[in-house]
C-alpha cells in the first residue's frame, strides 16, 4: 500500500495539471469570444435609429418593425437579408398598423407571417392583432373572438402549442400579471388556468420557449406603495405548456436584477444582452443554461467591444449567431447592427462540463486524503465498500457538512478547491462544495418529481372530463364502473336535439322550395299578361298618332361630385413617445 504522502503528492500534481489545462483553455476561448463580435456593414435602405422596436427572424431574414426614434413613434417595416448583407424597406399592400412601440412581433406558420400584438404611442395603447404575410408583403387584421386582453406595452410573448402566449406588460397605470393565449387557427382569445405560483405583475421582461417550457426572465414590478416606486427583478419563472404549471427554479448564483434587456435562444442556452436598472445601463453578456438554471457573465461588454451600454434593444438567434439591433444608450437611440458568434462560449460550456465529468470520475476512482486510518481500517486504491457507501449516501442527499467523525473516506479534488492549502482544510472545503452541488442537484430533481406529479394529477382530471363526456364512469366510482346513466341521458337529449334540428332544416328547405315554385308561376303569369297587353296596344295604335317620348335620365355622380375618401388624414398621432410611456429612468 502506497504511503499517504505519496498519494497526496500524486493528487496535488494531477489537480495542478488539470487546473493549468483548464485555465489555458479558458484563456483561449475568451480570446476567441472577443474576436467573435463584429459590426455588420450597413447597405441598402438602412432603418433609422430606434428603440422599443421588434426584430423577428424568418429564415435568413430579420424583420424590424416600429419603435421610437427619440421624437416620434414609427410603423415602418424593414428586412435585413443576412446572406446578402442588405437592408430593404418593404413596400406592402393592405392597411399598415398604427405607429407603435413596446409591442411584440412573433413568427407564425408556413408560409411565415408576423403576428404583431399590443404596443403604444403617445396617444393610446393597443390590444389589436396585426398579421403580415411575408410571401406577398400584405398586412391584414384578423377578426379575433373571445375576451381580448387589456391594452398594454412592454409585455412579453412567444408561440407555444399553436397559440400566441402573452404575459404581463403595462397598461399605462400599473404593471400587469395576467396570462392570455390566442389560438392562431381560430383567432380566439382565452386565459389558461395555470397552476402553481405565477410571476408577479411586471413589464420589461422576456419570454423564451425552450422545447415546451417558457422561461420568463427579469422585468420591472410596481412598488408596494405606488407604480412610480418600481424595482427591477432578477428572478426566473418557468411555465410548462403541457401541464400549464408555473414553478420558480432555484438559480445559482442568484441572477442580478435586469429589465428591458434583449434575449436570444441559441441551442439550449439563453443569451442576455444589455438592460438596465434604476441607476445603470448594461452591455454585458450573460449565458443562462436552461437545463441547470445556472448562469455566468461570459464577457464584459467593454472588453469585447460590444455596443455601448443600452436598453430596449432587440436581438435574435440564428444558428450559433446572435444579432443585435438598435436600442437607447442613455442619450440617444442607436441603429447599429451587431453580430456575435456564440460558438466559442458554447464550446467553453461543453469544455467545462467535460472537466466536471472528469473530476467526478476521478472522485469515484481516487481515494481522498482524510483522517488517518485506524488499526482495523485499510483503504485500498480502488475504493472500499465503506467509501462507496459514503459516496452513495452523499449522492442520495446526505446531510451537508457532517460531524467530524463522519469525514469522507472516498472522493477527490474538485475545481476551485485551492491547491495551495495544506493539511485537510482544503479537502474539507472541497467536500463541502461537492455536497453543496449534490444538494442543489437533489433539489432540482425533487422539483422535477413534483412537476411530474402535478402533471399526472392534471392529466387525471382531463381524463375524468373526457370519460364524463363519452358517458363512461371512472373505475372504482360510486357506480362500480361501467356506464353512467346520467351521462347517457344527457347524450340522448343531445341526439334528440340534433334530430329535431335536422327536421327543422328539412322543413325550411321544403318551404323555401315551395315559395320558389310559387314565385316562378307568378312570374310566368305576369310575363303572359305583358305579352297580351303588348299585342293589344299594337293593334289599337295602328291608326293613332305616335305618342311623344319622354327620356327620364338618372343623375350620374361624376368623379368630382364629392363624397369620396380622398384627402389627407391630417393631424396624425404625433408627439413624444416618452410622454406616453412614462419617464425614462
Amino acid at each position: 500500500m502506497a504511503p499517504w504522502s505519496d498519494i497526496g503528492k500524486d493528487l496535488l500534481e494531477r489537480g495542478s495539471s488539470a487546473l493549468v489545462g483548464l485555465t489555458s483553455s479558458l484563456s483561449r476561448d475568451e480570446a476567441a469570444a472577443k474576436q467573435a463580435v463584429r459590426r455588420l456593414p450597413a447597405a441598402g435602405s438602412v432603418p433609422g435609429p430606434r428603440e422599443s422596436h421588434s426584430i423577428t427572424p424568418i429564415g435568413p431574414k430579420l424583420y424590424v418593425f416600429g419603435g421610437f426614434d427619440g421624437g416620434r413613434v414609427l410603423n415602418d417595416l424593414h428586412v435585413f437579408d443576412s446572406h446578402a448583407g442588405l437592408w430593404t424597406q418593404l413596400v406592402h399592400t393592405g392597411i399598415s398598423p398604427a405607429a407603435r412601440a413596446g409591442h411584440t412581433a412573433t413568427a407564425l406558420g408556413v408560409p411565415a407571417h408576423l403576428v404583431v400584438f399590443g404596443g403604444a404611442n403617445s396617444s393610446r395603447r393597443f390590444a389589436d392583432v396585426q398579421l403580415f404575410d411575408t410571401t406577398d408583403d400584405h398586412w391584414t387584421k384578423p377578426a379575433v373572438r373571445g375576451r381580448t386582453p387589456a391594452p398594454r406595452y412592454y409585455h412579453c410573448a412567444c408561440l407555444a402549442r399553436g397559440s400566441l402566449l402573452v404575459l404581463g406588460g403595462n397598461d399605462g397605470a400599473a404593471c400587469l400579471g395576467d396570462l392570455h393565449a390566442l389560438n392562431t387557427e381560430s383567432w380566439t382569445w382565452s386565459q389558461p388556468l395555470a397552476t402553481g405560483v405565477p410571476p408577479s405583475p411586471r413589464c420589461g421582461a422576456t419570454a423564451s420557449l425552450v422545447n415546451k417550457l417558457v422561461f420568463v426572465v427579469g422585468g420591472v414590478e410596481d412598488g408596494a406603495t405606488n407604480a412610480s416606486n418600481s424595482r427591477e427583478l432578477g428572478d426566473i419563472f418557468v411555465l410548462d405548456t403541457d401541464t400549464w404549471a408555473w414553478w420558480r427554479p432555484d438559480v445559482s448564483p442568484p441572477l442580478p436584477p435586469i429589465a428591458y434587456h434583449a434575449t436570444a435562444l441559441v441551442a439550449d442556452q439563453l443569451f442576455l444582452f444589455g438592460g438596465s436598472t434604476r441607476d445603470a445601463l448594461y452591455n454585458d453578456m450573460i449565458m443562462l443554461d436552461t437545463a441547470s438554471c445556472t448562469w455566468q457573465k461570459i464577457i464584459h461588454g467593454d472588453d469585447a467591444k460590444l455596443p455601448r451600454r443600452r436598453r430596449l434593444g432587440a436581438c435574435r438567434g440564428a444558428g450559433t449567431r446572435m444579432i443585435l439591433f438598435g436600442g437607447w444608450d442613455g442619450s440617444h437611440t442607436c441603429a447599429d447592427l451587431i453580430e456575435i458568434d456564440t460558438s466559442p462560449w458554447l464550446r467553453l460550456d461543453r469544455a467545462q462540463r467535460q472537466q466536471q465529468q472528469q473530476q467526478q470520475q476521478q472522485q469515484r476512482q481516487q481515494p481522498m486524503l482524510g483522517r488517518a486510518p485506524g488499526p482495523a481500517q485499510h483503504l485500498q486504491m480502488g475504493g472500499s465498500a465503506s467509501g462507496t457507501e459514503v459516496s452513495a449516501k452523499r449522492m442520495a442527499g446526505g446531510s451537508k457538512g457532517g460531524a467530524a467523525g463522519d469525514a469522507p473516506e472516498f472522493g477527490g479534488l474538485a475545481s476551485g478547491s485551492g491547491f495551495g492549502s495544506s493539511g485537510n482544510g482544503g479537502l474539507e472545503v472541497t467536500v463541502e462544495r461537492m455536497e453543496a452541488r449534490q444538494e442543489e442537484e437533489l433539489q432540482r430533481m425533487r422539483g422535477e418529481v413534483a412537476r411530474l406529479r402535478m402533471s399526472n394529477e392534471l392529466m387525471g382530471r382531463e381524463l375524468h372530463k373526457l370519460k364524463s363526456l363519452v358517458g363512461v364512469a371512472l373505475p372504482g366510482g360510486s357506480g362500480g364502473g361501467g356506464v353512467d346513466v346520467d351521462s347517457l341521458a344527457h347524450k340522448r337529449e343531445v341526439e334528440g336535439l340534433k334530430a329535431e334540428l335536422a327536421s327543422l332544416r328539412r322543413l325550411h328547405a321544403q318551404e323555401r322550395e315551395a315559395d320558389q315554385n310559387a314565385l316562378h308561376a307568378e312570374m310566368d303569369s305576369l310575363r303572359r299578361m305583358v305579352q297580351a297587353l303588348a299585342v293589344r296596344v299594337a293593334d289599337d295604335g295602328r291608326g293613332a298618332p305616335p305618342l311623344p317620348h319622354h327620356h327620364h335620365q338618372l343623375p350620374v355622380r361624376g368623379p368630382d361630385s364629392g363624397g369620396g375618401l380622398g384627402g389627407g388624414f391630417g393631424g396624425g398621432l404625433g408627439g413624444a413617445f416618452g410622454d406616453g410611456l412614462g419617464e425614462r429612468r
